[in-house]
């Protein structure tokens, strides 16, 4: 049995993908294998995976129909080996030491689950280097483990960041065990738009232990015409939709009011994305649309309902102020604070 299973969902890759698995295939841990998810790739991906297989009998090869990354990451679960299971986007790469850091942290404190730091990354050049923690740190029992949950999927109001940690799956390992035997899949990212911090949800509040280590190990190469840079005219509802299930998960799991309301910061930074889109949106569609877009999002009943009912008078001012012209429904002002911003 391997230590650590890597799965590599791969689409529309082939000018990175070998430097990602190169990465994988160097790795100072031996005993792990690497899972390739060709998701119909429609260019040479496909060919250059079984290529790589064949130079590497750690590398095992799944072709299957276009699902998208959530799913092709589920593929890569159904046939892993491995202990721990770790996922890295094909267009990124990895320390050499990183497996063999994050099992042996796993190991050692008897975690489900063991986190790394990570570069942001484009063109070859580190735009910003995130070292969550000084020192190793253990999140041990219910409770503590819900503190660090909530630190990954939204922090509370008081604090400057929506996010302390970051919903970023691809930066750890998780136990086999433990997926296998609560049944854990990712969703589809055509349906909400983060798959990682749904596997979170129905991850972490099953675990016992969870460790982060200092050290940086993971590379996220930021391509701005990504998903996440793209403007999508479906952004603030699949954000809507990811609340509400985010919401039934932590209710399901805790039965605590004061967390799921907390969870509450995570919808408001989505819609603020969300109004940014539709500002950036302008340059194509006009400003009257992009009004249009950003009336649409502010007179929502949902996100209505959450300025209703969540602290966010609390929040850091910047934060305060967008919410505050959201309550109001007021699409000019916020058009041109999204515009004053520098953004």
């Amino acid at each position: 049995m391997p230590k650590v299973s890597v799965i590599v969902p791969v689409y529309k890759v082939e000018d990175c993908l070998e430097k990602c698995v190169d990465s994988l295939r160097r790795q100072s841990l031996e005993d792990l294998e690497i899972i390739l998810v060709d998701d119909s790739s429609p260019d040479g991906c496909p060919d250059i995976c079984d290529r790589l297989a064949g130079e590497d009998p750690r590398i095992r090869v799944i072709h299957k129909k276009n699902g998208g990354l959530g799913y092709a990451r589920n593929s890569g679960m159904e046939i892993a080996r491995g202990e721990f299971v770790g996922f890295v986007d094909s267009d990124d790469y990895v320390e050499r030491h990183m497996y063999e850091s994050l099992y042996r942290a796993a190991v050692e404190h008897q975690s489900d689950a063991a986190y790394g730091g990570l570069c942001r990354v484009m063109e070859g050049k580190i735009l910003e280097r995130y070292s969550f923690v000084s020192e190793t740190t253990v999140w041990e029992g219910p409770d503590r483990v819900r503190d660090f949950l909530m630190d990954v999927v939204a922090c509370p109001p008081d604090c400057p960041e929506d996010s302390r940690f970051g919903a970023y799956v691809t930066r750890a390992v998780f136990s086999m065990e433990l997926i296998r035997r609560e049944g854990i899949r990712f969703y589809s990212e055509r349906d909400y738009i983060s798959e990682d911090g749904l596997f979170d949800l129905d991850f972490l509040p099953k675990a016992r232990r969870v460790v982060m280590v200092p050290e940086i190990f993971y590379y996220y190469n930021y391509n701005p015409q990504s998903l996440t840079a793209t403007y999508r005219p479906d952004r603030f509802e699949k954000n809507r939709a990811l609340y509400a299930l985010g919401r039934e998960k932590l209710r399901a799991a805790y039965g605590d009011e004061a967390v799921v309301r907390q969870y509450g910061r995570m919808f408001l930074a989505a819609s603020r994305v969300s109004v940014m889109q539709e500002v950036f949106h302008a340059k194509q569609a006009g400003i009257r649309e992009s009004l249009r877009g950003i009336r649409r999002i502010c007179g929502d009943e949902t996100l209505q309902k959450l300025l209703e009912e969540y602290p966010w008078r609390r929040l850091p001012l910047k934060k305060r102020v967008f919410s505050r012209l959201m309550k109001q429904k007021l699409a000019l002002p916020l058009f041109m604070a999204v515009k004053l911003s520098g953004h």
